[in-house]
């Protein structure tokens, strides 16, 4: 017992000699913070008590700990944080629809709850209470949200402030389309899946945004956005890359599930559409202006360039009484312009300039109902070949009720390579759209965006028990579209099979059973100025019928 006891000693002396002689050697290298180094050299130090030592000892070990957490790398991922979402600066406020599990992971915590170490205000980043540590970057809390804004559900995940956000959006539509004729010429029959994107959105601070959206559209699929947007404010932003383009009012709802028709107008065939390009925009004076200047490849929805040249396109919009939350809100009238000089193939066929992807590219070589089924075509020879210009005024009324009618003009030199001879397309259209909410739902709306997703006043959700009717509306549009007869009597086009006139009839119903979800049906009569080809098999007609049905969902 006495030897163990001696042993032990010895050790615990051992130890403290080591112990002294590495602060002696620490000491003489590393002097204290304000101390003289000559005055505290190790043979002047004085002499320590055994538990004086031992109280620095450990008090050392609990600055060496709290240094070593301080620097330890921040979790990405906050699960104790209160969770929001973020909106573009462009929809409506945002709404909670509910908390998403937050993303778990082991902590070292005595309470079981993992903490962050954010970064320091100072720099700019979202605020924290420490120094951002060198080489680590920006490392602050991520909250996860399901939120709703215009365009439907969606899930966000963004910094507490704001600044720093990557929300994610998805709008399906499962159709039915039915003719009273056989084989009718297009892909858009029977059961089709015509629409299905994915909006990849959010912002990096609060002074860029960004978007990347994929589409598949009957069997097709390819990217349908991509753009980074600056935002100085609301009357000023900047945006960069693949967008819609601001010509047709019709054509900024975005998406065709929101609209209260099934598809756009005949008027789409000459839409701007998307393309790659730089556009400033922004609303002045409260909302009562809104403005879109830009210019863009001159060809409509390619993918690149046909040609060396670029287009204008500009559009200018005014709601009067913007803000008053009267009856007169959303009332309003604009003007778009595109002018350009185009020098392509009509005909581009499977052209590697041209990649079909969500339905987009168009030189219109040929035009079409709204279901794709063509009227008109062009010879495989010709070309155009000079300055293009289309002009489109609007006048539109959103709320309970909601008027949109656009009139059209388009203009462009063509010329058939074959014979040589030169000539002038015109094409003329209109459009009226027509719908009421009989349940008391209305739209918002400016000339910068038309419809959107609908949040019924009695939703139906049989898993929250509420069992209310939806919103019910009622929907119609009347369009119609022409061409210069000197398209065909100059030799550009077969006048045995094509019409130079077409009109659109279309009258249906929605019921939008809850926020997320819609059900539509609706009839569309179509008629020509003369019998086309309907079918491969050269089933000539200058009239159908068309029934359609949709179950559309924005999640």
């Amino acid at each position: 017992m006495g030897k163990t006891r001696k042993s032990g000693a010895q050790f615990s002396s051992a130890i403290l000699s080591t112990c002294l002689a590495l602060m002696a050697v620490l000491a003489s290298i590393v002097p204290a913070y304000g101390d003289d180094p000559i005055a505290n050299s190790p043979a002047e130090q004085p002499s320590v008590s055994t538990d004086e030592l031992l109280r620095q000892i450990q008090q050392l070990r609990q600055e060496l700990g709290q240094l070593r957490s301080n620097q330890r790398p921040p979790n990405w991922f906050s699960p104790d944080a209160d969770l929001r979402g973020f909106s573009s600066p462009a929809s409506p406020p945002p709404q909670n629809d509910g908390v998403m599990s937050p993303i778990s992971s082991d902590s070292g915590s005595s309470d079981g709850v993992m903490r962050e170490d954010v970064a320091d205000p100072a720099a700019g980043l979202p605020g924290g209470e420490g120094p951002a540590i060198p080489g680590i970057g920006d490392n602050f809390p991520m909250r996860l949200s399901y939120r709703y804004n215009a365009g439907g559900g969606y899930t966000s995940l963004s910094t507490p402030d704001g600044k720093f956000s990557v929300n994610l959006q998805n709008l399906v539509a499962l159709d039915g389309t039915f003719y009273d004729k056989a084989n009718i010429n297009t892909t858009w029959k029977g059961f089709n899946l015509p629409f299905d994107r994915m909006y990849l959105f959010g912002n990096i601070t609060k002074d860029w945004d960004y978007q990347i959206a994929f589409q598949e559209a009957l069997g097709s699929f390819n990217i349908l956005d991509l753009w980074l947007n600056f935002r100085l404010n609301d009357k000023f932003n900047v945006r960069f890359g693949r967008m819609v383009t601001p010509f047709l009012l019709e054509y900024q709802t975005i998406w065709p599930g929101w609209d209260p028709n099934m598809m756009l107008s005949l008027l789409a065939n000459i839409a701007g559409r998307r393309r790659e390009g730089v556009m400033a925009w922004g609303r002045l004076f409260d909302n009562k202006i809104q403005y879109q200047q830009g210019v863009f490849n001159a060809a409509q929805g390619t993918f690149s360039d046909l040609s060396r040249n670029v287009d204008y396109i500009g559009a200018l919009a005014f709601t009067p009484f913007k803000g008053s939350k009267g009856i007169l809100d959303s009332l309003g009238c604009g003007i778009m312009v595109e002018t350009g000089l185009h020098q392509y193939l009509l005909d581009q066929g499977n052209s590697t300039l041209f990649i079909i992807g969500g339905g987009e590219p168009n030189t219109n070589f040929a035009y079409f109902n709204s279901t794709g089924v063509p009227f008109f075509q062009y010879l495989p020879s010709m070309i155009t070949d000079g300055l293009q210009t289309r002009v489109a005024p609007q006048l539109f009324w959103f709320g309970q009720f909601s008027f949109l009618a656009e009139y059209a003009y388009q203009q462009r030199h063509l010329e058939n390579t074959a014979t040589g001879v030169r000539g002038l397309e015109q094409v003329n259209g209109y459009y009226v759209n027509l719908s009421y909410f009989l349940t008391g739902e209305r739209y918002n709306a400016d000339g910068l965006s038309t419809y959107t997703a609908i949040a019924p006043n009695r939703p139906f959700i049989v898993s929250q028990h509420q069992y209310g009717i939806g919103a019910w509306e009622l929907a119609a549009q009347y369009s119609q579209l022409w061409l210069n007869h000197g398209v065909v009597t100059d030799g550009f086009a077969d006048p045995l099979l094509n019409a130079t006139q077409i009109s659109q009839l279309m009258a249906g119903v929605n019921w939008w059973m809850n926020k997320y979800v819609k059900f539509g049906f609706e009839w569309v009569n179509v008629q020509t100025n003369k019998a086309v080809p309907l079918s491969d098999v050269g089933n000539l007609g200058s009239g159908y019928n068309i029934y359609w049905t949709r179950l559309a969902m924005f999640f």
